[in-house]
């Protein structure tokens, strides 16, 4: 690490969005990619070690202060665990990937994030499994291709990201602030905390993450689309008028009317928002939690064909870009 960026100390707060993920158990985001010819451990450490020094939350671990809030900082950090795994069939990094998720994150001693090779000499499976307090979904892609261009050319230079900026006022577009509504009850809800406060250490995280998992069992089921199937799917989406994000969401929530009965049906969806581009200024390709979720109810109906039901899907959330945006940012700011 030879630049000033490399070497400089990182510590701050964690946000508010951020500290709703801290000790979570099932917050984990997980990518993986499949590799075809030989990658070796040593190649994978050295790659490792380069895009630790091109994303800052890659050398942080989090500590609470003495008000026992969580903060990042890069002093006294351990190093990131690298496991090799034999790769035994196609579908072994789906057991893999379950199997390491549930194990708990040493939080105030290294970075939350763990990388797993399911490996063969013909094809093997990079494993990120990462923390959401650490990251969002881009992040992973785009530290996923850091990893494999280091894996390609291990003498490429490195490119040193600037330090995460947290999502906050300062941060968002002009002219949105915070629900009047949901600023009340969140100073209510603060207050009774206040009043009573309660704390979760290392111990009482790592006991949830083992009740938990005991628990609940979440299922991996993989759909793989060709590059033709994928071009095909985009071409059509734009065809239809609606986003691809938008045809999965109603793809899901169909199946999900299909399989489940009335009572079961979930008709609350989430859609994921990328706040990147949107904030001041923006953050590019930098590592961290810079998404958001816009809410709606959302009733499959059978009697209308699927583009039709995603177009009706879509409709609560292609509204005005900046009322969307005031649902994202209440949740983020709160």
């Amino acid at each position: 690490m030879n630049s000033k960026a490399d070497t400089a100390a990182y510590k701050r707060q964690a946000t508010t969005m951020e500290r709703l993920f801290n000790r979570s158990p099932f917050s984990v985001v997980t990518m993986v990619a499949q590799i075809k010819g030989e990658v070796t451990e040593e190649g994978l450490s050295d790659a490792v070690e380069k895009v630790q020094r091109r994303h800052t939350n890659l050398r942080v671990r989090i500590e609470d202060d003495e008000e026992h809030n969580p903060r990042f900082t890069t002093q006294g950090v351990s190093a990131i665990p690298i496991e090799v795994v034999p790769r035994e069939s196609a579908d072994h990094w789906i057991e893999v990937v379950r199997d390491v998720a549930e194990i708990p994150f040493d939080f105030e001693i290294r970075p939350a994030i763990r990388f797993v090779l399911v490996q063969s000499p013909e094809v093997s499976e990079l494993a990120v499994v990462c923390h959401h307090i650490l990251c969002d979904g881009m992040s992973l892609a785009y530290l996923v291709r850091d990893l494999l261009e280091h894996l390609g050319d291990p003498a490429r230079e490195v490119s040193v990201l600037p330090d995460p900026s947290p999502v906050g006022p300062n941060t968002m577009p002009s002219g949105l602030s915070l629900n009047p509504v949901i600023k009340y009850f969140i100073r209510r809800m603060n207050r009774k905390w206040e009043a009573d406060p309660v704390f979760f250490d290392q111990h009482d995280y790592e006991s949830l993450a083992a009740a938990y998992w005991q628990t609940y069992d979440h299922q991996q089921l993989t759909i793989e689309l060709s590059e033709a199937e994928t071009t095909e799917l985009v071409e059509r989406c734009r065809k239809e008028q609606v986003t691809v994000n938008t045809a999965l969401t109603a793809a899901f929530a169909a199946a999900q009317a299909v399989v489940l009965d009335e009572e079961r049906y979930e008709p609350e969806l989430g859609v994921a928002a990328d706040l990147r581009d949107r904030l001041r200024p923006p953050v590019g390709e930098v590592m961290g939690f810079y998404a958001g979720i816009a809410t709606d109810r959302y009733e499959h109906d059978p009697k209308v064909g699927f583009w039709d039901n995603a177009r009706r899907e879509a409709s609560p959330f292609h509204g005005p870009s900046r009322s969307t945006l005031r649902s994202v940012c209440s949740r983020i700011l709160g």
